[in-house]
């Protein structure tokens, strides 16, 4: 119902009575725990429930669940600063699924692969990872995924001046809307404003930055409104407009959810 943080208080209200749930429940149970603390900025919860998972999933000898679970962990990694991390995870996550049936949890790790080299300014291995992500997307049905993939695609190629990047990240948008993916509307309202802005379009990026923080305060997802509150700080200060830029900017630096 878009209480994410009613959610991951409640999942927390769960692990704390779950000491005789047998491995495969309490790994689901901490990954649901995990999903909402990512949504809503609790990121050093978030990666304690993910590891608690890793090692339940270890212990069943799962290697498909492993994979997944160090995907997010390497997405989880990046939120909290360490790059390098993000990309060892990533990479020990397709080393397990490569061995297996292709499915979404590889799909997933391109994806991730693809999202990292983008965050990087890497606009060639973006395409890259991002290419196997849609075909395999694709190939299994998964939107998600899709969506996902189109914008770590679109952003990179927006970027770098090449064209038809808008154009994916305006499907990935639409996709996602038409889904009711909400963490995939976030992502792709956040990075259609932060492209704007490396554009100096800065009424078009006003244009996102309003409609994506609206929705991400809505649906409670603070892990992007807060990139969009710091990225129009970054716009109004880019615009001579201090006041404002500095308003932005304390509002951010204030908020205990907000990550490295």
């Amino acid at each position: 119902l878009g209480a994410h943080r009613e959610a991951a208080a409640q999942y927390g209200r769960a692990l704390r009575f779950a000491g005789g749930l047998a491995p495969p429940p309490l790994a689901e149970l901490l990954e649901r725990h995990s999903y909402e603390c990512h949504l809503t900025g609790q990121i050093g919860d978030a990666i304690a429930s993910r590891e608690r998972a890793l090692g339940c999933w270890r212990e069943l000898g799962d290697r498909r669940r492993q994979g997944d679970t160090l995907r997010w962990l390497s997405r989880l990694a990046w939120f909290q600063g360490d790059g390098q991390a993000a990309e060892r995870a990533g990479r020990a996550a397709l080393e397990l699924l490569e061995g297996l049936q292709p499915g979404p949890e590889l799909a997933m790790a391109y994806s991730n692969l693809a999202q990292l080299r983008m965050l990087a300014g890497d606009t060639d291995a973006t395409v890259a990872w991002g290419g196997r992500a849609v075909e395999l997307a694709e190939l299994l049905g998964r939107t998600d995924i899709l969506a996902h993939a189109l914008n770590n695609v679109g952003t990179a190629e927006a970027l770098a001046g090449r064209a038809g990047g808008h154009a994916k990240l305006e499907r990935s948008l639409a996709l996602a809307r038409a889904a009711n993916l909400e963490e995939h509307v976030a992502r792709a309202l956040n990075n259609l404003a932060s492209t704007a802005v490396a554009e100096r379009d800065y009424p078009l990026a006003g244009r996102w930055h309003a409609e994506g923080i609206a929705y991400c305060t809505e649906h409670d997802l603070d892990s992007w409104r807060l990139s969009m509150l710091a990225e129009r700080a970054d716009a109004d200060l880019a615009r001579g407009r201090w006041t404002a830029a500095a308003d932005f900017a304390e509002l951010v630096l204030r908020d205990p959810r907000t990550p490295p």
